[in-house]
This record gives structure tokens, sequence and C-alpha cells, in this order.
């Protein structure tokens, strides 16, 4: 198999930017910058809770409510340990465990990002969490 090296496709640019994307998640999370994480979504991006009793899914409008009644407890600090990023052309997912102290309580369990590149810049389409 010949590549042509002025059109190959790098994956470890496309991983660099995606971990770039989940920090600025991480810092709209950490300090309920709505606008910050309206740039981490995308404007249809859906969002699915799965507990023991069931499964929430939800719009991002009601994600975002959530992170800012939850500031009501504190800050939101979710730290992620070792995602693993597979990126193929115009989509990516992540898979990776997270930690999130919510006031009294830790949310532990895993979370999965699935993204699409929108006009150049890897948006959140999907993410779907377990705890």
């Amino acid at each position: 198999m010949n590549i042509d090296p002025k059109t190959a496709h790098d994956p470890y640019i496309a991983q660099a930017e995606i971990v770039d994307a989940l920090r600025v998640y991480l810092k709209g999370l950490r300090h309920a910058d709505i606008a910050l994480l309206r740039q981490y979504f995308h404007e249809n991006a859906m969002i699915t809770h799965v507990t023991a009793t069931g499964v929430d899914v939800m719009t991002l409008e009601t994600f975002l409510g959530l992170v800012k009644d939850a500031h009501s407890l504190g800050n939101l600090i979710e730290t992620h340990v070792d995602p693993i990023i597979r990126e193929c052309g115009q989509l990516a997912s992540v898979h990776v465990p997270y930690h999130l102290p919510i006031g009294p309580n830790v949310s532990v369990g895993t979370v999965i990002f699935s993204f699409a590149r929108v006009g150049g810049a890897w948006k959140c389409v999907y993410k779907i969490y377990s705890d």
C-alpha cells in the first residue's frame, strides 16, 4: 500500500486535538462556565446517564442546568484517568474512567464521549456515563 505523504492523515494530531477538547470540557465543568461547555458540545448533543435503576437521556440544555445546580454544592472537579481515544476520519470516541466529587458524594464510573469534526473542530455529539 502506497501512502502519499502530502495527503496522509496524522492520527496523533487528531488525538491531541481531542485531548485539548477534553481539557475544555473539564475546565468548563470545574468553573460552571456554560459558554465554554457550549464550545465543547455540539448544539444538538445528547447526554445519557446510566444507573443501576435506569437510563436518563437528556438534551444539552438539561445537562447544562444540572451543571449549574450541582455547583451550588461546590466546584465540580472531574478527573479522568488513561483515556482511550479512537479516531477515524471525521469521527472519534473517548472511553475513560472518571472521578467526580459532588458535595458530600462522589460519582465514580465510566464516561464515553462521541465526537464529530464540525467546521474543523472536534465537537462532542454524545456523552454516556455510568456511576
